[in-house]
């Protein structure tokens, strides 16, 4: 009996007759921007913001009383409002005066604007924003998961995947959790250009020409541009292992086989891309060197086996959400990290059961991809030895191992589509695995309705009140007990809502996925429903359209200290959990602090010295004589707290315990920060032209190889 041939990509039914429809790009595109829409639609609507405006209602200066607690609509996307939009602001002041952004005067000795790539100057995405404002956030989270779902549909076409397929692939990869739960982060500028980036270079090696080598420069300096070293670094490390295993394919399966200048000219153009972005890259690479962030993730400890993101990749909601109405578990737990870092890699179990199911009848370059995806989901879980190795690489041991999760996500979304066809034309039954998932769905469903009945409330009330015990003595609660009993109606409604979407939802969609896979009929809509269903659960709202009418404006205590006219020689300081830095960015005053760990270490050394909090990035509460003295010796002349500065004066907000803002007597005059340039610039722009050349040499080179290869076939047919 013969063995039954591998899946291969073809546009024709099993029967052999053509199909009378085949999807192209434009339906894909039209379904990529309804699940767009989906995602984050809502933040078009009239009078709303895709950006957490609210988060501010929370804080310190914003509420009189800090045992009161504001819900706000996502509290994990504070750095969208704390760090991007300040940036933003900024640069659009600048350029609004003519000038260009290279510096941002308002926080801490000056941060870097252009030079940091987390800035985003240098992607598209950032340009709808910096022309647009706050309503171009809502088309950049559009555009980006467009680009992403066309860029993983484009990568499927190009390892022989049909168009319905590719479609499939694509729109796991738009829906995926690093997709949307980075939605609003500098991670996705990277991510939704890395599929055409692999799917041009793959190109490249199969039909060397001087159009692929220039697609790959092109998406190779979108892609550097995007401003997140972490995932470029990761997505490239992983699109190498991959395209290598393809080149050695190539060369088996080629009668004349594939020559290694192929690899050449790949290497060439991908580093022409690169070096494009030398211009911004040259200058951060000098500031980072002397940047406290160097000493912190060098002090790191390599950690052990991230548990907690092993279950994430199952179930990503189990320890809840940061969502309004929602409760999130995850600082209960050392070590759990936030819903970002620990569902990265969320592709949805219906996928990941239907593509381990298909895997051995699937064409070799999907399986090469899940070879790949599998070393990188490795290496985002931190297994052996990797976590020993990777604390021992110079560089990479500033490289978060969680980011890894871009690479699995792409790797493994270009195998759905092919995986869906091969279960729609699998004969034999499968019984156990779907069995096994309708019932661990059906303990779902069961698990996350449970909170909703009248029954589990007082086992409910004691766990709760247990749990918030245990957070004290940890130290993650610091109120007084008593506001935590208050509170304990809305936890207990809240615990209801977060299971409901965070279990039993995901449930239906296990019990149909599994079902599906039990029957013949329809099975591949179904499996279809079932796993987009359960991805689109996780990201459905939560990205947060913000009503304007609910966002408030300066606290009072910025408000007074506005009054007296600040200029960039006096500086504002906070207490923790009351003023942000950046936000001063975006009221024109200039913070002491900044968000970001980019400061110099002399400078962080300064701010200890004054009692600095790097966690909480925020001073004492109740500064000391000698604090205050020393914030004074800074340069700052404002400090915002809940209680009074010694030898300060009250200049305005509230009394105790709301917050003021007091005023700082005899301190001295910061200078302002330097504007210009950044150094290195020269050495980037050198980079940047020599990319220009590389490129260039490139496609002259593989012009005339194409030349000289369509003239020896032209020859060769004469003859």
């Amino acid at each position: 009996m013969s063995r039954a041939p591998r899946e291969t990509a073809r546009d024709d039914r099993p029967d052999g007759s053509p199909r009378r429809w085949t999807e192209s790009g434009w339906s894909a595109a039209l379904l990529y921007l309804l699940a767009g829409l989906a995602l984050a639609g809502a933040g078009l609507l009239p009078g709303r913001v895709l950006l957490p405006l609210d988060l501010v209602r929370d804080l310190g200066a914003w509420k009189p009383d800090p045992a009161v607690r504001v819900a706000v609509s996502n509290a994990l996307l504070s750095d969208a409002i704390l760090q991007f939009q300040p940036w933003e602001t900024q640069a659009r002041r600048e350029i609004s005066a003519g000038k260009f952004p290279w510096t941002n005067p308002y926080a801490g000795e000056g941060a870097a604007i252009f030079a940091n790539p987390a800035a985003g100057l240098l992607s598209p995405f950032t340009w709808l924003r910096l022309l647009l404002g706050d309503p171009g956030w809502a088309l950049s989270v559009l555009a980006k998961l467009l680009v992403a779902g066309l860029g993983a549909r484009a990568f499927a076409r190009a390892l022989g995947a049909p168009p319905l397929e590719a479609t499939a692939s694509g729109l796991l990869y738009l829906a995926s959790g690093y997709s949307v739960l980075w939605a609003l982060h500098p991670q996705t500028n990277v991510f939704a250009f890395l599929p055409w980036l692999v799917a041009s270079a793959h190109r490249l090696l199969a039909a060397p020409s001087a159009r692929s080598v220039l697609a790959v420069t092109l998406f190779a300096a979108l892609a550097t541009g995007g401003g997140h070293p972490e995932t470029l670094g990761f997505g490239v490390a992983a699109a190498a292992a991959f395209l290598a295993l393809e080149l050695r394919r190539m060369r088996r399966e080629s009668p004349d086989g594939v020559r290694v200048s192929r690899a050449g000219l790949l290497s060439a153009s991908a580093a022409g891309g690169f070096l494009l972005a030398g211009v911004q890259l040259v200058p951060f690479a000098r500031i980072l060197s002397s940047s406290r962030v160097v000493d912190l993730r060098s002090s790191w400890p390599g950690g052990g086996i991230r548990w907690f993101s092993i279950v994430g990749q199952f179930l990503p909601g189990y320890l809840g959400s940061p969502r309004a109405g929602e409760i999130d578990l995850s600082g209960a737990f050392f070590g759990s990290g936030n819903l970002h870092m620990r569902s990265g890699a969320f592709v949805g179990v219906i996928a990941l059961v239907a593509i381990a199911l298909a895997s051995p009848r699937l064409a070799r370059p999907f399986r090469a991809s899940l070879g790949v995806a599998l070393a990188a989901l490795s290496v985002a879980w931190n297994l052996p030895p990797i976590g020993w190795v990777w604390r021992r690489l110079p560089v990479a041991r500033l490289f978060a191992v969680e980011y890894a999760a871009c690479a699995f996500v792409l790797f493994a979304s270009v195998a759905l589509g092919p995986a869906l066809r091969v279960l729609r034309d699998r004969t034999t039954r499968i019984r156990v695995v779907p069995g096994a998932l309708v019932l661990a769905g059906a303990a779902l469903v069961g698990a996350g309705l449970l909170p909703s009945l009248g029954v589990s409330r007082g086992p409910l009330t004691e766990t709760a009140r247990r749990g918030i015990a245990l957070l004290q003595a940890r130290g993650h609660l610091r109120l007084p007990a008593e506001v935590y009993e208050r509170r304990l109606e809305g936890y207990i409604a809240a615990s209801a809502e977060t299971t409901r979407r965070r279990l039993a939802l995901p449930g239906l969609f296990w019990i149909l996925g599994g079902t599906a896979l039990l029957v013949r009929r329809r099975r591949t809509p179904l499996l279809a429903a079932a796993c987009f269903g359960e991805v689109l659960s996780l990201g459905v709202g939560y990205l947060p359209a913000v009503r304007r009418s609910s966002v408030p404006g300066s606290p009072p205590a910025i408000e007074a200290v506005l009054a007296t006219r600040p200029s960039t020689v006096a500086m504002v300081a906070a207490a923790p959990d009351v003023y942000p830095p950046d936000l001063a960015t975006v009221d024109g005053i200039r913070d002491v602090r900044m968000y970001e760990y980019l400061e110099t270490s002399p400078w962080a050394d300064r701010l200890r010295r004054c009692g600095y909090d790097e966690i909480a990035r925020a001073f004492p509460d109740r500064p000391g004589p000698a604090e205050a003295a020393c914030l004074g010796d800074l340069g700052v002349r404002y400090f915002l707290g809940r209680s009074a500065v010694p030898g300060a004066l009250r200049i305005g907000g509230g009394e105790p315990p709301a917050v003021g803002a007091y005023e700082i007597r005899g301190g001295r005059a910061a200078p302002p920060p330097r504007d210009g340039p950044p150094r290195g610039l020269p050495a980037g722009l050198a980079a940047s032209v020599a990319g220009v050349v590389v490129a260039a040499v490139a496609a002259r080179a593989a012009a005339r190889a194409t030349a000289r290869a369509t003239a020896e076939s032209r020859a060769s047919q004469t003859v």
